[in-house]
């Protein structure tokens, strides 16, 4: 049975996040910059958590392009306070 490209993409993804943390926790480290989905490995939430944080004004986040991308700082500051996403 073969996957649809969306299938693939989505399991790439995956992939990459986690071949970039080496399934070990990692540190926040405040002057790194996080895509979405290693945000939310490295914060011990789902990526949902993250997008509902970062649109209810909680989540701090840098736009390049058309990407969306996390401060360490931001992270940090954000789990602090809570991780409050409403």
């Amino acid at each position: 049975m073969r996957e649809t490209a969306t299938e693939q993409k989505s399991r790439n993804r995956k992939k990459k996040s986690y071949r970039k943390l080496n399934g070990r926790p990692q540190p926040i480290l405040p002057t790194a910059i996080y895509d979405r989905p290693d945000a939310a490995l490295l914060c011990g939430v789902s990526l949902l958590t993250i997008l509902r944080a970062y649109y209810a004004g909680h989540l701090k986040a840098y736009r390049i392009g058309r990407h969306v991308r996390h401060m360490g700082q931001h992270l940090l500051d954000w789990l602090e306070s809570g991780g409050r996403t409403s």
